[in-house]
């Protein structure tokens, strides 16, 4: 067990059990996790819970992983985030290299191997956060 933070994880993800899969893996490894199918549920969390780390899904509807960025940069600079999509035809890892570039300090492609994802958790909690390169986003 490495629960490094008593602030949840956010993970936001539209499949169910992708969600699912997420959130179990990150209780069984000790980590508080705050879950959601709707990404504008998990902004909505942010408003009035800290958390220690956010982990979206880049293709949902309603509001995109890049939204999600935007969103949670503006109001919570700080906080980390890690992106995580599947790899589509050859566009998955160029829009993790955009995420990344926006200011996501990790990304994975899916199917997410869970010791690179607890491995970036731990990477995104060690160092101190940065937005995108020029700031903005």
């Amino acid at each position: 067990m490495q629960n490094t933070s008593a602030a949840p994880i956010v993970v936001i993800e539209d499949h169910p059990e992708h969600l699912d899969y997420l959130a179990t893996l990150l209780r069984r490894a000790g980590y508080a996790v705050a879950p959601f199918s709707a990404a504008s549920a998990a902004v909505q969390f942010l408003q009035h819970r800290r958390a220690s780390v956010v982990i979206t899904d880049v293709f949902m509807p309603e509001m995109d992983g890049f939204e999600v960025l935007s969103e949670v940069r503006r109001r919570f600079p700080a906080l980390p985030i890690i992106a995580v999509s599947g790899d589509g035809p050859g566009q998955g890892p160029m829009f993790l290299d955009a995420m990344r570039h926006l200011g996501a300090c990790a990304a994975l492609t899916k199917p997410i191997d869970a010791a690179a994802l607890l491995a970036a958790i731990a990477q995104c909690l060690a160092q101190p956060s940065k937005g995108p390169p020029d700031g903005t986003v």
